[in-house]
């Protein structure tokens, strides 16, 4: 099961990236049950001193933002999951925004 990610590594800088506007998720799929949408992403950069010398360690972590069905319009309870534990956990939401997005980057083309 995904788990939020931690904003811990103070070395770590970010960048807030994405298209605007949400991507709903149809309420049929058992497993979306509590996933209302995603409503955005930001990468999370690594820092140059942590480098161990992998190539994994220098690849920035691609985050997307989660709104629960039933939490606060606000986004006050919205929560950062990594892409790849929300894609293997929710795929279908995972899959839908992403086609959202690449759908809105080719209108403003």
């Amino acid at each position: 099961m995904v788990g939020p990610v931690s904003d811990g590594d103070d070395h770590a800088e970010e960048y807030h990236g994405g298209v605007g506007g949400e991507v709903e998720v149809e309420e049929d799929a058992e497993e979306e049950d509590e996933i209302e949408c995603i409503v955005g992403h930001r990468y999370i950069l690594p820092s140059t001193s942590s480098s161990s010398g992998t190539g994994d360690s220098q690849q920035p972590r691609l985050l997307y933002c989660v709104h629960w069905k039933g939490s606060s319009p606000d986004g006050s309870e919205d929560e950062y999951f990594d892409r790849d534990d929300l894609l293997r956990d929710y795929p279908a939401v995972v899959r839908r925004y992403e086609e959202e997005r690449r759908r809105r980057a080719m209108q403003q083309q």
